[in-house]
């Protein structure tokens, strides 16, 4: 606010040139608070918590596309309830760095976020079209970077397998499935 009412009164005084870098400057602080207000809404998922995994994962899908400007789709298979907050934010999360990864390390432009259960068993899957894992072994789970491992670290607590897979069509699945009890 400052900065505009400092835009305001340069600009009475004449000096169009410095009253254009005090709205640069206001520009850029109100772009500041609302990635901040994003970046909080991450790291505390209230949508989670309040209406359920689904909701939040709509939530994250739609808060990436505005974020990055890309395309990003949840979709989901059959009505999936999950009562349990652990195994909710543990999946949140997964999906979360796994997007994440996608944008930051794949140069992603389209991600889609799916979650089904069939037969008793819960698959969560993050695709993107990024550049994959280029020269990494996949298939031996030698994978580096903090991010992988606590993806890694939280599937295995739910006892879930995850995978990175590389597509056929360009791009990376991140896949965790687990049984259902």
């Amino acid at each position: 606010y400052q900065a505009r009412a400092l835009e305001k009164k340069i600009f009475s005084g004449g000096n169009e040139s410095m009253a254009a870098v005090a709205a640069s400057i206001a520009s850029q602080a109100q772009i500041a608070v609302i990635q901040i207000k994003q970046l909080a809404q991450g790291l505390l998922p209230f949508e989670l918590e309040a209406n359920g995994l689904i909701p939040a994962l709509q939530t994250l899908a739609t808060r990436i596309s505005t974020t990055y400007d890309i395309i990003c789709n949840f979709v989901h298979k059959n009505d999936i309830v999950i009562n349990d907050n652990n195994l909710a934010l543990n999946l949140y999360r997964i999906a979360q760095e796994a997007a994440n990864n996608a944008i930051r390390h794949g140069k992603a432009q389209h991600l889609t976020i799916s979650l089904a259960s069939e037969n008793g068993i819960l698959c969560l899957s993050i695709c993107d079209d990024g550049s994959g894992f280029v020269g990494i072994d996949t298939n031996h789970q030698t994978i580096s970077g903090m991010g992988i491992k606590i993806m890694q670290y939280r599937a295995k607590q739910l006892g879930a397998k995850l995978e990175f897979l590389s597509r056929s069509e360009g791009g990376t699945e991140v896949r965790l499935e687990m049984r259902m009890v």
